[in-house]
């Protein structure tokens, strides 16, 4: 070192003054301070609700309640009709709440798997593989079974993983448990009503026959059989009924059935009372004799017997009879009439009619002999208070009758037929009912089956000739053809077995005029209102599909 140099000095650099620091190094602001206290609170709030599982417990408790809420759903619409909502269907409702309780479970799972697998590393040292196994079966079934299998189901970690499987199935499922089905329900927007009558007083146009007495020897009717009073016709829809329930073929019957509305064409009534009409026969063929006569030799068929067969009853002879030649095609072979051999106990309201016949149906070139089989049938028809239930089915009628009241007379007083059946609401009529026909009706209903079930069909060799009885009233010619020829609608007899399929057709006809019919007393008609009903959709439940849902939920509770 030289001596006359002088020790070097670092450099220094010139600097300006400091400015003052325009924040403080502290923040001393008190609302920010009272954001990172907020800050840290919330922190340690999450913190502490994270260590407690909070999060998890909601979820558990909401698919729980949400499973309960879905079952208590469905029980309150089991068999009810399908709910109509505005902007949700029933279907919808349940898949929402099992999507979300669902969402829940598999939550609730996915955070206990978690905790369970650092729960698994700090047990004792574990393969790096199987952090990947616990995050793979939180994520899906493939993984899950993976996990099952690993931890042979002998961890906690398994009913989790159960649990998880269990709720990929919970949309399947739910969707099963709700079916749908038809019902018929009641529908008070739809009309039901059906004709029904307690009193029949419709009649047809007058007539004098006879001094104006009727040809009814029928003693109830003797009140409507004075000298002077007019007789009447019976009602044209009355007349037209019965001749359709003997002329027409129809296997339905419309000619019975009464006049009704169902407009969904599936309708239910109460009981109902009705005065009606009632066929009341009897097979009297054992009270048939014959009696045979040999034909003087210079008449016609001369040697051949003229044989007749009678009604014999208590030493008395029915006027109605029937005749034939032997082994020739000639004769009277079928013959009705009114009767005052009566063999039918008790008083009916009307005229009895009588009816012999062949056994077998007869046609031209039938050779009568004394081998032929004969059958006679005797038949009357009294009205009656009937109940009755009615519905109509898929548009068919149908009427099933529950008690029948047949006890009438002449009402003391009035000149009304009468029956006062001892029935009350519970059976379709107010108490004390009276059903009535006035007398002068009956005298003409009874005029009626005298003129209409009355006469006889005449054999000859090539040919039937069917004679109608004397009164010529009514198409008596064409009952006769209807009852030996014919078939009758819904019979299967056969000769004078006829007579009562006819009847009790006669009848049904009759008790639909009464019914169809307006009053006249009162002018106006008083149909019974029913029950019309709708096919409506209904909701079944079917409660096994809930079993895996709730194995689930379950499973999750015990995770």
């Amino acid at each position: 070192m030289e001596p006359n140099q002088k020790d070097e000095q670092p450099a220094q650099t010139p600097s300006s003054p400091h400015e003052p620091a325009s924040e403080s190094l502290v923040n001393s602001d008190p609302g920010d301070q009272n954001n990172q206290l907020k800050s840290r609170e919330n922190s340690s709030l999450w913190s502490l609700a994270s260590k407690l599982f909070v999060l998890e417990l909601l979820a558990v408790v909401l698919s729980t309640a949400l499973l309960i809420a879905i079952i208590v759903i469905l029980a309150s619409f089991n068999h009810h009709p399908q709910p109509h909502w505005e902007h949700m269907s029933l279907n919808s409702l349940i898949s929402w709440l099992s999507t979300i309780s669902k969402g829940s479970v598999l939550f609730a799972i996915s955070e206990s798997l978690g905790q369970l697998k650092w729960l698994w590393f700090t047990q004792k040292s574990r393969a790096i593989s199987d952090l990947q196994t616990f995050d793979a079966a939180s994520r899906g079934f493939f993984g899950s079974a993976m996990l099952m299998w690993d931890l042979r189901a002998k961890h906690f970690a398994t009913p989790g993983s159960l649990a998880i499987i269990l709720a990929l199935a919970f949309d399947p499922f739910t969707q099963n448990l709700i079916q749908y089905y038809p019902k018929l329900s009641p529908d008070a927007t739809q009309t039901a009503v059906v004709s029904n009558n307690i009193v029949y007083d419709t009649i047809g146009p007058e007539f004098e026959l006879g001094g104006g007495k009727s040809e009814s020897t029928h003693p109830a009717l003797s009140v409507a059989n004075q000298n002077g009073i007019k007789e009447a016709y019976v009602d044209q829809a009355l007349k037209a009924n019965v001749y359709n329930s003997i002329f027409n073929s129809d296997s339905s019957k419309p000619w019975s059935i009464p006049n009704y509305t169902c407009s969904t064409g599936n309708c239910t009534w109460d009981p109902i009372a009705s005065l009606g009409m009632q066929a009341i026969c009897a097979d009297i063929t054992d009270y048939l004799d014959i009696q045979c006569n040999t034909i003087a030799a210079n008449l016609t068929d001369g040697g051949d017997s003229n044989c007749t067969i009678y009604i014999q009853y208590n030493s008395s002879t029915s006027p109605i009879s029937a005749n034939f030649i032997e082994n020739s095609p000639v004769g009277l072979a079928v013959v009705a009439g009114m009767t005052n051999l009566s063999i039918i106990q008790g008083e009916p309201a009307f005229s009895h009619i009588q009816l012999i016949a062949p056994e077998e149906s007869v046609n031209t070139n039938q050779f009568l002999t004394n081998s032929t089989k004969w059958q006679a049938m005797e038949c009357t028809l009294t009205p009656i208070a009937r109940r009755v239930h009615t519905a109509v089915t898929g548009g068919v009628y149908q009427e099933d009758t529950l008690s029948i009241w047949a006890n009438g007379s002449i009402t003391n007083g009035t000149a009304d037929y009468s029956l006062q059946p001892t029935w009350g609401p519970e059976m379709g009529v107010a108490y004390n009912t009276t059903f009535s026909i006035p007398l002068r009706i009956m005298s003409a209903i009874d005029d009626f089956m005298i003129s209409f079930f009355a006469g006889s069909v005449q054999l000859s060799l090539d040919s039937l000739a069917f004679n109608p009885s004397d009164k010529f009233a009514y198409a008596s010619a064409d009952f006769m053809q209807a009852i030996s020829i014919s078939n009758i609608t819904g019979c299967t007899a056969t000769g004078a077995a006829k007579l009562r399929c006819a009847m009790e057709n006669a009848a049904a006809a009759m008790e639909k005029s009464f019914r169809d019919s307006t009053p006249s007393s009162t002018g106006s008609k008083s149909p019974t209102v029913g029950q019309a009903m709708s096919n409506m959709t209904y909701v079944a439940v079917h409660w096994q599909w809930i079993a895996l849902p709730i194995l689930g939920v379950r499973t999750n509770n015990l995770q």
